[in-house]
């Protein structure tokens, strides 16, 4: 693992526990657009649900354009 990706990892941390972003039970939903951000925010919270002990359930959602269906988790509803 390279330095940026412990130091990533880390302040995420910190602000997660520092302002109770988390908490047991939760739904988060992550506005994934493809880009390098929200990817990224997504697959750390996601390696972060497998290494802490509380549980939390993370829905993607993507952007609609064109009154296209709604996808959540790459299924429509």
């Amino acid at each position: 693992m390279v330095y940026w990706e412990k130091e990533i990892r880390s302040l995420m941390g910190k602000a997660i526990h520092r302002y109770g972003l988390v908490q047991e039970g939760d739904r988060i939903l992550v506005g994934v657009s493809g880009g390098k951000d929200s990817l990224t925010l997504l697959h750390l919270l996601h390696e972060r649900s497998q290494r802490v002990p509380i549980h939390y359930e993370l829905m993607p959602v993507y952007p609609v354009r064109n009154n296209a269906p709604l996808l959540r988790g790459g299924v429509t509803f």
